[in-house]
C-alpha cells in the first residue's frame, strides 16, 4: 500500500532545513551563447589526474572564447572517462576552497566499466577575474570538459533573458514511431514558439543502441568536436539537460554516433537580440556552489534524521 498522501503532501510541502546567506559573484548576468560549443581540455591527449588532483581549466581567452574579465559563470559540459575509480568529481571557481559540493560521481558499477566508462553532465560554474575553474578529483581518472556558453554581469539586457515553461514540455519521444537514430546519423527539430531565441534549455535523454556519445547544436551547422551525453552499453537510459543555440527559425540538431532512442524535455529558452530590454529572467550566480539538501545528513533533511525518499513520493 502506497504511503499516505497527507504525509507526502507535507513532505512537498517543506522547504529547505535551513537559511543561508548565499553571496553572488554579481547582481545579475545574462547568458551568451557559444555558436559552436569549444572543447577546453581532454586528458586523455596528456595524462589522467590522480586521487586528489585540481586541474585548473581556462575558460576566457582568445575568440571564440570570452576575453579575460568579461564573465561571471561559465557553462560546461564535463565528462569523466574511465577508467576511473569510484569517487566523485567537482568543479568550482579558481581562487576559492573546495566546495562542499560535487558533479559527476563514478559509482562501482560505472567503474566496473573500465575504459569504456563515460559519464557527462551539464556544469554552471561561477568564473573570478583569473578566467579559471578548477576540476578537483577524489579518485582519480581522465575528464574532457566542453564550453557551451558564459554568462556577463549586466543590469539589463534584450538577449540572454531565461525565459521558463510554466512546466517542462516534451516535443520529442522517438519510442512514440518506433524509429530511433540510426548510428552515424543526424535529426533537425524545431521547438515551438522559439523562433528568435538564442538557445534552448532542454532536458534530453537518450537509450543507446550500442556505447557511443550524442552531440546537440545549432541546425545548419555542423557537428562540433564536443558532446553532451554518453551511452556506455546497448540500452542504458541517460538524461542530462543540455542548452544548445537555435537557428533563427528555433532550430536545432541532434547527431547520434551509436543510434538510439531519444527524448526531448523543453524546459525554457534564452531571449535574442530581437527581444525587448528587461531584467525579466537574469542570472544571479552563486560565488561557490552550495549544498543545501542532502537526506544523508540529518541537518540537511527536512524528513527528518536520514530518512530516505520512498518509492513514489
Amino acid at each position: 500500500m502506497p504511503m499516505i498522501a497527507s504525509f507526502t503532501l507535507a513532505v512537498l510541502t517543506l522547504g529547505v532545513p535551513t537559511a543561508r546567506a548565499l553571496s553572488p559573484v554579481a547582481p545579475t548576468s545574462a547568458y551568451r551563447v557559444l555558436t559552436t560549443p569549444q572543447r577546453l581540455v581532454d586528458t586523455r591527449d596528456t595524462s589522467a589526474l590522480g586521487a586528489g588532483d585540481v586541474l585548473t581549466v581556462a575558460v576566457t581567452g582568445a575568440a571564440p572564447l570570452p576575453p579575460p574579465g568579461s564573465i561571471v559563470a561559465a557553462v560546461l559540459n564535463v565528462t569523466v572517462v574511465g577508467p576511473a575509480p569510484v569517487g566523485f568529481w567537482t568543479v568550482y571557481p579558481h581562487g576559492a576552497a573546495l566546495p562542499n559540493a560535487s558533479n559527476v560521481n563514478v559509482d562501482e558499477v560505472a567503474s566496473y566499466f573500465g575504459s569504456a566508462l563515460a559519464l557527462a553532465n551539464m556544469v554552471t560554474v561561477a568564473v573570478y577575474p583569473s578566467g579559471n575553474v578548477d576540476v578537483y578529483t577524489s579518485a582519480g581518472g581522465n575528464v574532457i570538459v566542453d564550453m557551451l556558453g558564459y554568462y556577463e554581469a549586466v543590469a539589463t539586457a534584450t538577449a540572454g533573458r531565461f525565459v521558463p515553461l510554466a512546466a517542462p514540455a516534451r516535443m520529442l519521444d522517438t519510442r512514440d514511431s518506433g524509429s530511433p537514430l540510426a548510428a552515424g546519423t543526424a535529426r533537425t527539430e524545431a521547438v515551438s514558439g522559439a523562433a528568435g531565441a538564442s538557445a534552448a534549455v532542454l532536458n534530453v535523454t537518450t537509450i543507446g543502441s550500442n556505447p557511443g556519445y550524442w552531440q546537440l547544436f545549432a541546425a545548419g551547422s555542423s557537428p562540433p568536436i564536443t558532446s553532451n551525453l554518453n551511452t556506455m552499453f546497448a540500452g542504458q537510459t541517460i538524461a542530462s539537460q543540455v542548452i544548445v543555440p537555435l537557428d533563427a527559425t528555433g532550430r536545432f540538431s541532434v547527431y547520434s554516433d551509436a543510434g538510439g532512442h531519444l527524448i526531448i524535455d523543453v524546459v525554457g529558452t534564452f531571449t535574442g537580440a530581437s527581444a525587448p530590454l528587461s531584467t525579466d529572467g537574469l542570472f544571479v550566480p552563486l560565488a561557490i556552489p552550495t549544498r543545501f539538501f542532502d537526506t544523508r545528513v540529518q541537518g540537511m533533511n527536512p524528513l527528518g534524521g536520514t530518512q530516505r525518499l520512498l518509492p513514489g513520493w
